[in-house]
């Protein structure tokens, strides 16, 4: 697992811990403070080299919607959920709700 960090939130204004918030790939940002989550859009997910070769990674989606990371020299697709740890492993509340904004 790595750590991964998105937007800097509104409340603490300290960049917001990506964290995996459903079994199935879906990631959201989470308040390294209070660990309320917040939706993060493509553009907010930082970059990402490779692992193999060191490449910047393109950043996109899977037929599921789950955010993905692309090497093109490697050909290899990697999901941001494979990378990052279960929201519960750093936080008491708060799973994310998609039917619920935060």
């Amino acid at each position: 697992m790595v750590h991964l960090y998105g937007a800097k939130c509104s409340c603490h204004s300290k960049p917001s811990l990506i964290v995996q918030s459903r079994k199935g790939g879906q990631v959201s940002q989470n308040c390294v403070v209070t660990g309320i989550p917040r939706k993060i859009t493509l553009e907010q997910l930082p970059e990402w080299k490779c692992e193999n070769c060191g490449y910047i990674c393109e950043k996109g989606q899977d037929h599921y919607s789950s955010y993905t990371y692309k090497c093109h020299q490697c050909n290899m697709t990697v999901k941001v959920a494979d990378l990052v740890p279960f929201w519960s492993e750093y936080f008491e509340e708060y799973g994310f709700d998609a039917k619920r904004e935060y």
